[in-house]
């Protein structure tokens, strides 16, 4: 039975480096993909009562391994990538 692991969860915001110019840096962040269906909530570091009753919670940062293709569907659905393991 195959594994899948979800790749890191995390929001992205692109700064200019210096007003007046092209150069940018992009800081990402670990977040936090909450819901209970397709597709997922992510936030940067959300109030535990947002995902309270929700069935699935994937916090950034962390190894999330599956073996339930329903699972592994639901974070393709949500736009995440995902490794075979």
């Amino acid at each position: 039975m195959p594994t899948w692991r979800l790749n890191d969860v995390y929001t992205e915001v692109t700064y200019l480096a210096q007003p007046g110019t092209s150069l940018q840096y992009k800081l990402r962040e670990g977040a936090t993909a909450y819901g209970n269906a397709a597709p997922l909530t992510v936030k940067a570091d959300p109030a535990n009562t947002d995902t309270d009753g929700k069935t699935y919670v994937f916090r950034g940062g962390r190894i999330h391994e599956t073996t339930d293709p329903a699972v592994r569907q639901l974070w393709l659905d949500s736009g995440f990538g995902v490794t075979e393991v």
